[in-house]
C-alpha cells in the first residue's frame, strides 16, 4: 500500500491518541477540585463548606482508588473504627428515644425496624471484620489546609451529578458537553431528573449530640408535620397543616391581600410588630412555649414595582438551649395570570369581603386593585407550593436511615440567657 493510502489512517490514529491524552480543562467539566499542600488534587462534589466545619467533598471510591489509593486507605481505616462505634451508640439512642415515646406513637414501628437493621449491620461487621464499600467516600479538609478550591457553577455541576446518578463512566475527566450528549442519547433531561439517590451512596455517619438532636427532629417530621409559622415582615401566624399544595393560612391571605389592596388604592395600613427585630427569634420563642422540638417559618414580601413576590422559608431544630437553622430556601415569583390559584383564593369566604371592600374604596381603581391583588395572591400560592416541595425533598433525604446522610446547619439562635449547650463536636 502506498504512503498516500496509509497517511489518512496514520493521521487519524495520531489525532485519536493526542485527543485521548489531552485532558479536558476543568472549566469545561462538572466536578469540583480540591488541592491541598499534602497531596494531589481531588475531584468530586463539595457537599458543605464553612469556617466552623471546614470542607466536605464527596469523591467516587473507584476514582480515588486509581488516583490516590493511600488517601482511600486512610479514609477506610477511619471508617472501620468510627462507623461500628457509631452504630452501637445509635442503637442505644434509639432505645432511649423509644422509651420517651407514647404507647401509640407512629414512630415506634419505624424505630424498631431501624434498630433491627443496625443489629444486622453490627453482626455482619463483627463476622466479616470489614464494612460494606459505599460508592462514594467523603474527603474532609479544614479550610486553612486547602491550597486551592474550585467549585463549579450550579448548572454545570448538576450535569456531573446526573451523570453519576445514571452510572456514566469517567465523569471526573469528561466535559459537560460529552456527558450531556450521552445523557441525551438516553433521553435524560438534566434539568428534571432527581439526583437525591446520591445521598444514600455515602458512608454512614457518627453523629455528635447536636447532630443527633437535629436528626431526631427531621425523622419526626416524617410522621407529624412540624409547627409552621407563615407571615409577612414581623407578623407571624402559626398555621395548621392542610395537606393541600401551596396552602397558606386563610387569616394570612386575608391580611396579605388587605395590605396589598390598601396600598394599591392609596390607603396605608399599619403593620403589627413582634417582640424583636428578628422574626426567627420570635418564632423560636413561640415554639419553645408550645414545647415543639422544631418548626418551619415561611415569609412573604410583595414587590409592587417589580410585580413579583419573594418567599423565604427556614426549618429550625432545637439543640440544647438554642435553635439551629437546618434548611433554608428562597423563591422569587413573577406575578402573572394564574387562573387556577386565583379561583382558589376567590372561593375562600373570608377573602370575598376584602375584595368587595376594595372595589368600593378604590372606586375607579377598585377593579384593577382586586385583579392585581388576586395575581399577587396566586403567585404567592404558586411559590409556596414550590418551597414546600423543596422542603419535603430535603426532609425525605433523612427518613431512610438514622446513620446518614451527613447533617450541617448555618445560623444559631439563642432565646434567652441560659447556659451554653455542649460545644459542637462533643460526643
Amino acid at each position: 500500500m502506498s504512503i498516500k493510502k496509509w497517511l489518512p489512517i496514520v493521521l487519524a490514529i495520531a489525532t485519536a491518541v493526542t485527543t485521548a491524552a489531552d485532558p479536558v480543562p476543568l472549566t469545561r467539566r462538572g466536578v469540583d477540585r480540591l488541592k491541598t499542600a499534602e497531596g494531589q488534587p481531588v475531584l468530586g462534589a463539595v457537599l458543605h463548606r464553612s469556617n466552623r466545619d471546614g470542607l466536605a467533598m464527596a469523591v467516587r471510591r473507584e476514582w480515588l482508588r486509581a488516583e490516590d489509593p493511600g488517601r482511600l486507605a486512610r479514609i477506610d481505616a477511619g471508617l472501620a473504627e468510627s462507623v461500628p462505634r457509631g452504630w452501637r451508640r445509635l442503637r442505644d439512642r434509639i432505645d432511649r428515644w423509644r422509651d420517651e415515646l407514647g404507647k401509640d406513637d407512629p414512630l415506634h414501628a419505624s424505630l424498631k425496624a431501624e434498630r433491627n437493621r443496625l443489629d444486622t449491620q453490627i453482626r455482619r461487621f463483627e463476622e466479616q471484620k470489614k464494612l460494606p464499600a459505599t460508592r462514594f467516600v467523603i474527603v474532609h479538609e479544614k479550610l486553612p489546609g486547602a491550597e486551592s478550591l474550585l467549585i463549579q457553577p450550579l448548572l454545570q455541576k448538576r450535569v456531573a451529578l446526573v451523570a453519576w446518578s445514571e452510572g456514566l463512566a469517567r465523569v471526573e475527566s469528561r466535559s459537560i458537553e460529552d456527558l450531556r450528549e450521552e445523557l441525551g442519547r438516553k433521553n435524560i433531561d438534566v434539568t428534571k431528573v432527581s439526583v437525591e439517590s446520591l445521598w444514600q451512596q455515602l458512608p454512614p455517619v457518627n453523629d455528635n449530640l447536636e447532630q443527633w438532636m437535629v436528626r431526631r427532629a427531621l425523622k419526626s417530621c416524617g410522621f407529624v408535620a412540624p409547627l409552621h409559622f407563615q407571615g409577612t415582615g414581623r407578623v407571624l401566624i402559626p398555621t395548621k397543616p392542610t395537606g393541600e399544595a401551596g396552602a397558606i393560612d386563610g387569616r394570612l391571605v386575608v391580611r396579605l391581600l388587605g395590605d396589598l389592596v390598601s396600598e394599591l388604592v392609596g390607603r396605608k395600613r399599619g403593620s403589627a410588630t413582634g417582640d424583636t427585630d428578628d422574626p426567627l427569634l420570635d418564632a423560636a420563642r413561640q415554639a419553645e412555649t408550645a414545647g415543639k422540638p422544631s418548626f418551619r417559618i415561611t415569609r412573604f414580601r410583595h414587590d409592587l414595582k417589580q410585580r413579583r413576590t419573594i418567599i423565604t422559608s427556614e426549618f429550625l431544630a432545637k439543640v440544647g438551649q438554642q435553635w439551629v437553622v437546618v434548611w433554608q430556601a428562597s423563591e422569587t415569583i413573577a406575578v402573572r395570570d394564574r387562573p387556577e390559584f386565583q379561583r382558589r383564593i376567590e372561593r375562600d369566604p373570608r377573602i370575598k369581603p376584602v375584595l368587595d371592600l376594595a372595589r368600593k374604596l378604590g372606586l375607579a381603581k377598585g377593579d384593577q386593585a382586586v385583579k392585581t391583588a388576586l395575581e399577587f395572591g396566586a403567585a404567592t400560592m404558586d411559590g409556596q407550593n414550590r418551597i414546600d416541595s423543596w422542603f419535603l425533598i430535603f426532609r425525605d433525604r433523612y427518613l431512610h436511615q438514622l446513620d446518614g446522610p451527613p447533617l450541617w446547619w448555618s445560623r444559631k439562635i439563642r432565646t434567652g440567657d441560659e447556659k451554653r449547650p455542649d460545644k459542637p463536636g462533643k460526643k
